[in-house]
């Protein structure tokens, strides 16, 4: 079976990564389906992963390396390296990076059975921030984190969305977040402090 290794190596939040992996590993999918030149499509599929931030390493049928983001960067035409460059010099400074396998060509059932799995404990994780919220534990929480919280530029209705990400995910914060700015409690511009504060605090 034909794998897809990937590293995020930009450490964008749990949601967006998921969505990337998605991108590229539907990209050279769709392309070989089109194409059937697996070795060419492996290339210009790492080129797209190392401009969307993530390293790749794509196997063949027979667990051979096909190529990586080194091989492809490498074997760029000069114009095409040129616009690559910033985007491989980030991947030289991430030590210990660690690759998630994802099957290629398995016509979704992973796919599904990944989604079914994260179902139960994304709702139990919501059903725990609505009672958190219900019994007062995040007004409590605001009104004893918003000095620190205030003093670094974020507001304190950010407890909730920062809870949020931490027991739902990145999804459930940005759904959190998003009905805040919605409801005037919170700016776009806090929100970005918020998103850029859950993923390098």
């Amino acid at each position: 079976m034909r794998n897809l290794l990937l590293s995020d190596f930009n450490e964008f939040v749990e949601g967006g990564k998921e969505d990337k992996i998605y991108w590229v590993t539907n990209y050279l999918e769709q392309r070989y389906q089109e194409e059937k030149d697996f070795n060419k499509i492996a290339i210009d599929t790492a080129r797209l992963a190392l401009i969307i931030g993530l390293e790749v390493k794509i196997f063949d049928d027979n667990d051979m390396l096909v190529t990586d983001t080194h091989q492809a960067f490498n074997n760029a035409l000069p114009i095409i390296k040129k616009r690559l460059k910033s985007f491989y010099e980030r991947i030289g400074s991430i030590k210990n990076k660690e690759f998630i396998s994802y099957p290629l060509f398995s016509g979704g059932e992973e796919g599904m059975q990944i989604v079914l799995k994260s179902i139960p404990p994304l709702i139990l994780s919501l059903f725990l921030v609505n009672v958190f919220r219900k019994f007062g534990v995040i007004s409590m929480i605001e009104v004893a984190l918003s000095p620190l919280l205030v003093k670094i530029g974020i507001p304190g209705v950010a407890v909730l969305p920062i809870v949020s990400k931490y027991l739902a995910g990145g999804t459930a914060m940005m759904a959190v977040s998003l009905d805040l700015v919605n409801k005037g409690l919170m700016s776009a511009v806090e929100l970005n402090r918020i998103a850029g504060f859950t993923v390098n605090p």
